[in-house]
């Protein structure tokens, strides 16, 4: 009887298992990267969105208060009134005890003053609404427009001197988001406004 041996020879278990661990790291190494590359752009994406709508609501509290010097009226008319106050009193709190925001109306030109708050200012919580391929904007009316993970609102601050904001106050905007890592992002903006045209 005659022995065969064979002259090609397979691979063990062992050198499998090293190829596919080796093959895993070089697979792994760039996906997480990509990955990481991925949420930095949404990171940044949201964060040029917030900056764009504090400004927006700067702007059309700015607007609101040139459009009332120009008609003869309180200079805060839409911005803020005694009955629903959009001021923080206290500089050290967060939260103002009722906030604000300006967000559009029906027509383009159109915008008014809604207040939104109280605990948690979940109800500034703002929806985008798309028209068409190109229009998008930002409302707190719920749906049927997408939910956002943005809040906006706004509060005054009373100035030194000025307690009754007769004159002078200083107009915080402040947009928040969650990001998908559960932590909350917030953008600022602040400028100070006075009853005086500039």
């Amino acid at each position: 009887m005659t022995n065969i041996t064979p002259t090609k020879r397979g691979f063990t278990i062992v050198e499998t298992l090293v190829a596919v661990t080796i093959l895993m790291i070089a697979v792994v190494g760039p996906l997480t990267i990509v990955n990481q590359a991925l949420r930095a752009a949404k990171d940044a994406n949201n964060q040029m969105i917030a900056s764009n709508l504090a400004q927006e609501t700067m702007e059309l509290v700015k607007n609101q208060k040139d459009q009332n010097t120009t008609a003869g009226v309180t200079w805060l008319n839409g911005i803020s009134s005694p009955a629903t106050p959009c001021t923080q009193t206290d500089p050290k709190s967060n939260l103002a005890s009722l906030a604000c925001d300006m967000q559009f109306g029906t027509s383009p030109d159109s915008y008014q003053y809604i207040t939104c708050g109280g605990s948690g200012l979940n109800n500034c919580q703002l929806f985008k609404t798309t028209t068409g391929n190109t229009s998008t904007s930002y409302t707190h009316a719920g749906p049927p427009y997408v939910q956002t993970p943005f809040t906006r609102y706004y509060y005054l601050n009373p100035v030194t001197g000025d307690p009754t904001m007769l004159y002078q106050v200083l107009v915080r905007v402040v947009v928040s988001w969650s990001s998908g890592s559960g932590y909350t992002n917030q953008v600022q903006l602040q400028d100070f406004m006075t009853s005086a045209p500039q």
